[in-house]
């Protein structure tokens, strides 16, 4: 199982919000390398996007191997910027049958999203993927979210930092829909990120 983490680093991620996401990071590398799964074993690859699109790992690797460093967070949210990259990681790097991607943002993208998400609806690699969004606080724009997952039970917006590993630990272990987070409204959210 290959697992694929695109996380937010504008600068509204800055401070308890990435901090959170070390913090649930170094949980989750904790309780995967003793998960058993049955199609093999569990490797990662984190995406890192603000203004520009970093990779923390070019390649997926052991879940034992992974070694975490806490981003500095700057920036804008270029998600459609992101949609391509990823795009382009599919295509060009051999991953495992079962592929689980989770987008983590906590604001609006700020560039043209539709045009990266429509080059990555065209593959089929990430049309079979298991797809979840987590959205930190209340200004995360949870229907730009849900054109990501194609499925607003795949959503989850996080207002307690301290369940953003139980989410993440569901969408990687249950595929179930974590009892103690809120489901997102049908509302459009539409509040602007705010810079540092």
């Amino acid at each position: 199982m290959d697992i694929i983490l695109m996380i937010d680093i504008s600068g509204s991620m800055n401070g308890h919000k990435i901090s959170a996401v070390t913090d649930a990071l170094e949980n989750l590398k904790e309780s995967l390398v003793n998960y058993n799964y049955d199609n093999g074993p569990v490797r990662i690859c984190v995406q890192f996007f603000s203004r520009d699109v970093s990779w923390f790992n070019e390649v997926p690797i052991l879940i034992e191997d992974f070694q975490w460093e806490e981003p500095f967070c700057t920036g804008l949210t270029s998600l459609g910027l992101a949609c391509s990259s990823l795009c382009e990681f599919l295509q060009n790097t051999e991953l495992s049958k079962i592929i689980k991607i989770i987008l983590i943002s906590d604001g609006c993208p700020t560039d043209d999203y539709d045009e990266g998400l429509n080059r990555l609806r065209e593959l089929t690699i990430f049309n079979t993927s298991y797809r979840y969004a987590i959205g930190l606080g209340e200004e995360a724009d949870i229907p730009s979210l849900v054109k990501f997952t194609n499925d607003i039970d795949k959503v989850f917006r996080v207002t307690d930092l301290d369940k953003l590993l139980d989410c993440m630990t569901k969408a990687v272990v249950e595929n179930g829909v974590p009892e103690t987070l809120e489901l997102p409204s049908s509302s459009n959210d539409s509040e602007a990120d705010e810079w540092e």
